[in-house]
């Protein structure tokens, strides 16, 4: 994210371009994830079953580290970029 500011009526966020979607997106478009898909090809083969899960709980615990509350944290809050990384 790169500014945050806000009107009587609505908080804007403004972030880089994510070409990569949403978490939501992808859920709905392959209804179920390949090990390829979840993984970052530099892990072993034991490694890459949770690497979705694992990106999602260190993000969390960034912010978490850092007093940031999140009450919306969903599927569609959850940004990839380009190269599949989650971005928060």
């Amino acid at each position: 994210m790169q500014y945050a500011f806000q009107d009587y009526d609505n908080l804007y966020l403004v972030m880089d371009l994510l070409t990569g979607g949403d978490l939501r997106y992808h859920i709905s478009r392959h209804k179920r994830f390949s090990e390829e898909q979840t993984s970052n090809n530099i892990f072993n083969k034991k490694m890459k079953k949770g690497f979705f899960v694992a990106c999602i709980v260190l993000g969390l615990e960034y912010i978490h580290n850092n007093r940031v509350i999140h009450r919306d944290i969903k599927p569609e809050n959850l940004v990839l970029d380009e190269r599949g990384k989650f971005l928060f």
